[in-house]
């Protein structure tokens, strides 16, 4: 049996992580609801810097919180969210969340607040999550074990870029009722009017463009559960990326996204929706 007092603490919990994710210093308001993450560790704060650059101006909107099991100090959660950026959503996603009632230090306490609250746990079995569709999870236990990264300049411009592209290209499609009405060689011309400058096609640093995957031509944006895993634009040609950062190729997708994935990753990608 489910406490209803339990329940809703829960709920109010994860509502907050989502809602610090959001904000503008993503670590140190999130970091207090991840189980056992120590507050500004090396690599943290740099971790939320580089959470804040990839989130740009979308928002993770909650949908549905299920606390599914509760049974004294541990609780699982299911919980429904998209992507919610100017003009255009991602498709929903799924996640089961595994939380731990706890007690958190004085030193983080606002006046009158409660001292007991959930915190997230981090799934130490399976140390490698997705991160373009097990997001809270990935962020979770970033926040828990920090990885810091020199940062790379080109890699971040092209990743702008390419978020600039998807956001153009979902923009284009909400005109279309949705559909990327446009064959693809008329695709830099199609979204000329819905970007800020040519130039976003360019990838940074070098004299190459970004290319727009063929497939998606006629693509229903607003029907397809798995746009965060199908290309959009990206380095390279016929379907073959170039892994240019570090060993990873920067990749945009159909909900707008962008990331640098590994040949690994790439895998688990859609080139044919």
């Amino acid at each position: 049996m489910i406490d209803n007092e339990m329940q809703s603490e829960i709920v109010s919990d994860i509502e907050s992580f989502a809602n610090a994710l959001n904000g503008d210093d993503p670590y140190f308001d999130a970091v207090k609801y991840v189980a056992d993450a120590k507050v500004g560790y090396y690599g943290g704060p740099d971790w939320g810097d580089a959470w804040l650059g990839k989130r740009g101006h979308a928002r993770l909107e909650i949908e549905e919180i299920a606390v599914i099991a509760q049974e004294g100090r541990n609780a699982i959660a299911r919980v429904r969210y998209f992507w919610q950026a100017p003009l255009f959503r991602s498709a929903s996603l799924e996640e089961t969340l595994s939380l731990t009632r706890t007690a958190q230090p004085s030193e983080l306490l606002l006046e009158d607040e409660d001292p007991h609250f959930w915190q997230l746990l981090s799934n130490e079995e399976e140390r490698t999550v997705d991160a373009n569709s097990q997001i809270l999870n990935h962020a979770i236990h970033q926040i828990l074990h920090p990885q810091p990264t020199k940062s790379d300049p080109l890699a971040e411009a092209a990743l702008t870029n390419l978020k600039h592209l998807g956001l153009a290209a979902n923009m284009f499609a909400h005109s279309f009722n949705g559909v990327f009405a446009c064959y693809p060689q008329y695709v830099e011309q199609a979204l000329e009017s819905y970007l800020q400058n040519a130039g976003m096609w360019k990838v940074p640093g070098y004299s190459t463009r970004f290319t727009f995957n063929p497939n998606l031509s006629s693509y229903q944006f607003s029907r397809d559960d798995e746009s965060s895993r199908i290309v959009l634009f990206y380095e390279g040609q016929d379907q073959k990326p170039l892994f240019r950062y570090a060993g990873k190729a920067a990749i945009g997708f159909a909900d707008g996204h962008a990331v640098l994935v590994s040949p690994d990753e790439m895998k688990e990608l859609i080139w044919q929706p």
